[in-house]
């Protein structure tokens, strides 16, 4: 019975994964394009990870490891990592690359996590109707995922590396002219 159980979370898991949206907020489609051509000429990034729930951390999750993985991640894909005291510096604010990762267990579905994993890009926008420049969620995407209790942490990893990935991706793009 825990195998079926088990392998049920795992395909449920596999569907999750693939149904990952963009928002931010919820975005009709046709205003998609705006959001990707928002990471037009981002060369500079902080990235933050917000505290993980203990539901989370209860599992071993290790939050500097993940972070430190996801920078070396954007440094590959050519962004320069600054810290929060180098994005203060005089000049225009730097981009800052949130990453967000809730879970919750329920007692009804014993021994596995649901888990939300979100990764937000704010910068700074000008608002035409207030006439004011502010710092603002352009870019996000998010993935949620029923998790059997032993994937958690590698399911973390990969679904956030993933989702920070689909970031640079689209920032290429972005640079590419398309």
């Amino acid at each position: 019975m825990q195998r079926i159980i088990s392998a049920c979370l795992v395909l449920i898991l596999s569907g999750a994964l693939v149904m990952t949206i963009t928002a931010a907020p919820i975005l009709p489609s046709s205003s998609l394009k705006d959001q990707v051509r928002s990471l037009h000429g981002i060369e500079k990034l902080r990235v933050h990870l917000e505290p993980l729930s203990s539901a989370i951390t209860d599992l071993d999750v290790d939050a500097d490891e993940l972070v430190a993985r996801q920078r070396r991640k954007l440094r590959q894909a050519g962004f320069e990592i600054v810290s929060e005291a180098q994005a203060t510096d005089p000049g225009p604010v730097v981009p800052r690359l949130t990453i967000e990762i809730t879970g919750v267990g329920d007692q009804q579905v014993a021994g596995a996590l649901a888990c939300t994993i979100s990764v937000t890009l704010e910068q700074q926008a000008r608002i035409e109707r207030l006439d004011k420049e502010l710092f603002l969620p352009t870019f996000a995407r998010h993935a949620t995922a029923l998790v059997p209790e032993a994937e958690v942490s590698k399911t973390i990893r990969q679904t956030t590396f993933y989702l920070v990935d689909q970031f640079a991706d689209w920032s290429r793009l972005t640079a590419a002219g398309r």
